[in-house]
Formats: structure tokens, C-alpha cells, sequence
């Protein structure tokens, strides 16, 4: 599934109470370059969400998106 940045955002923003690890924005930066770049390399890792649909995986990928 392509995720567009409006639709990252929205997954970023819908669940307040995740606790997510800690941003690092060089990595973020890194990955927006890479997918900038078709340098990306799609993985086995997703973005992924829990049996109640709330996000557990995926934010440093998500914030470069946006």
C-alpha cells in the first residue's frame, strides 16, 4: 500500500496515547532521503497496527513520509 503524507499524518495524529520510542530526526532524515531518492529499500517492516487499530510500529518511517 502506498501511504501518501496526508495519510501518515493522520495515522501520526489519530492515536494521542501511543507511546512512541524517541525521534530521532537524523534517522527520519535519512529515510525521507532514501525514499526521495528511490533508495528506499522496502522490508519485511511495516507500519503496523494492533487488533484495535491503534499504531504500534512504524513512526520514524511514518515522519519521513510527511
Amino acid at each position: 500500500m502506498d501511504v501518501s503524507p496526508k495519510k501518515a499524518a493522520d495515522w501520526l495524529t489519530a492515536d494521542a496515547d501511543v507511546q512512541d520510542r524517541k525521534l530521532r530526526q537524523s534517522w527520519v532524515s535519512q529515510l525521507a532521503s532514501d525514499m526521495e531518492n528511490g533508495k528506499f529499500l522496502v522490508t519485511h517492516q511495516a507500519i503496523a497496527f494492533d487488533e484495535d487499530g491503534h499504531r504500534i510500529d512504524g513512526h520514524h518511517r511514518l515522519e519521513a513520509i510527511v
